[in-house]
C-alpha cells in the first residue's frame, strides 16, 4: 500500500468557526488506494503540495519515480488521454508531454519545477476538466 496518493485542489472555504473546508479530487486510478488509507469519516490527514513548492519538498529519490511522472506514465499507457493528446501511441503521447514540460524524460517532471507546473498547467488540469465535461 502507498503511503500517499494524488489529487487536485479544487476548492477550498471558511466554515463559520473558522475551520478551512478544502475539497480535493481523487483520480479514478487512486481511488481504491484512498479507501483503504481514509477508511473512516473525520479520520486526521496531512496535506503536502505537489507543485509550486518544490524547495520545501524532499528531493525524489534517484531511483525511483515521483507521482508527477509515474501519472505521467499511466496516462500514456490509457487509449483515451492518447486521444486527448493527438497521439496514436503510447511513445507519441511521452513526447507529447516531453516536448510541453521541455524535459527529455518524464522522470524530470519531479525534478524540475518549472517542468512540473508546465505538466500541471498544460497537461494535467486540462485533461482532468476535459474528463470531467465528459462525465457531466
Amino acid at each position: 500500500m502507498s503511503n500517499a496518493i494524488s489529487g487536485t485542489r479544487r476548492k477550498a472555504g471558511e466554515l463559520t468557526d473558522g475551520t478551512l473546508r478544502v475539497v480535493i479530487d481523487i483520480d479514478d486510478q487512486h481511488k481504491a488506494a484512498f479507501h483503504e488509507l481514509f477508511p473512516l469519516i473525520d479520520m486526521p490527514v496531512a496535506v503536502a503540495p505537489l507543485v509550486g513548492d518544490f524547495e520545501r519538498l524532499p528531493a525524489p529519490e534517484k531511483s525511483r519515480i515521483g507521482p508527477l511522472c509515474s501519472l505521467a506514465v499511466r496516462w500514456c499507457q490509457d487509449e483515451d488521454f492518447q486521444q486527448w493528446a493527438g497521439a496514436e501511441t503510447e511513445e507519441q503521447a511521452r513526447d507529447h508531454i516531453l516536448n510541453i514540460c521541455g524535459v527529455g524524460s518524464r522522470k524530470e517532471i519531479d525534478q524540475d519545477a518549472e517542468a512540473a507546473d508546465l505538466f500541471n498547467e498544460e497537461i494535467r488540469v486540462p485533461y482532468m476538466n476535459s474528463r470531467k465535461e465528459r462525465d457531466i
